[in-house]
């Protein structure tokens, strides 16, 4: 065992409750401490195991150490490592955030990548980090990478954090990346995803999404036209239409002059019969001629186009 700092060195000794007696001796810079197991004043019953436990607080650093264990009698016993701990005097000394430095014994800030209290520098974990300074590492943020005790965000890198402390990856289509974190469209926007994908991209009129992170957005059917939202798409009203040929912006148009659309949700209008004439847009019906007059062709616009049959 090896130290640099002034530390107490320590021993136990555990017996299953068989009858035993054992005796361990530790060697420290010459000095022999002798720890008996069957003194009373120094057991302690925890689940029926026996421990002893003593220690020994030099006054100047140790370098070296020896622990000599011995056993003798029936049954078994487990005895423990020998173990240096910091002084307390020491330990007390250094602030969280710093460590004591040998030889000098200064208290000095603590590095990035470790976490420092009792006057022990620790290196952080998997998945955790340090900025320095701390008295202990913390857990990896949501959007950034830990890695050796450090940490960035993977938005410097154009991409996203695939979970506490993961890897980074570029963003799926349909998300949204806001802080190395992946979030998805909401309904009426859509995201093709990649590096780029800072944001999500309002569909074109005429196009929706009707669920979150939608990669394209669809156009609405004939007949149908898509709300301000661009999250769902409505029938027509009656003497409207619309298509759904692309490059349409999938708006309702009116029907007309000389045509009609008798029902909501339709493709197209249709033009007004023999007999009837369409004096305006927007018609769900035609109007007739009077009396016993009609119209020489379908799609009549006029009152006028009405005449007796010959």
């Amino acid at each position: 065992l090896s130290m640099t700092l002034s530390t107490s060195s320590s021993i136990a000794a555990a017996s299953d409750g068989w009858p035993a007696e054992s005796t361990s001796d530790t060697t420290v810079n010459g000095l022999v401490l002798e720890f008996d197991p069957s003194s009373s004043a120094s057991s302690t019953t925890y689940r029926g195991w026996q421990q002893q436990l003593g220690s020994y607080d030099p006054s100047s650093p140790i370098k070296r150490a020896k622990a000599t264990l011995r056993y003798c009698g029936h049954g078994q016993v487990y005895f423990a490592l020998p173990s240096l701990f910091t002084s307390p005097k020491l330990a007390c000394k250094c602030e969280g955030g710093t460590f004591l430095d040998a030889p000098e014994y200064n208290c000095t800030r603590c590095v990035a990548g470790f976490g420092c209290s009792g006057g022990l520098k620790v290196a952080c974990g998997s998945g955790t980090y340090s900025f320095g300074a701390a008295p202990s590492c913390s857990e990896c943020r949501d959007g950034w990478l830990c890695s050796n005790g450090l940490t960035y965000p993977c938005e410097a890198e154009g991409a996203y954090a695939t979970g506490s402390g993961g890897t980074c990856a570029t963003t799926p289509a349909g998300y949204r990346r806001v802080d190395g974190v992946n979030e998805p469209c909401p309904q009426g926007f859509w995201s093709p995803g990649g590096r780029h994908a800072i944001q999500c991209l309002p569909c074109l009129p005429g196009r929706v999404t009707n669920s979150t992170g939608a990669s394209e957005c669809e156009v609405c059917r004939a007949g149908k036209y898509a709300n301000h939202a661009r999250d769902a798409c409505y029938d027509c009203q009656r003497g409207e239409f619309s298509t759904d040929d692309e490059g349409a912006d999938g708006q309702c148009q009116s029907c007309p002059r000389g045509t009609f659309s008798r029902y909501e949700g339709t493709a197209n209008c249709t033009a007004c019969p023999l007999g009837r004439y369409g004096p305006k847009v927007a018609l769900g019906a035609c109007v007739e001629c009077p009396g016993a007059q009609t119209t020489n062709t379908t799609g009549a616009t006029s009152k006028a186009d009405c005449s007796h049959r010959t």
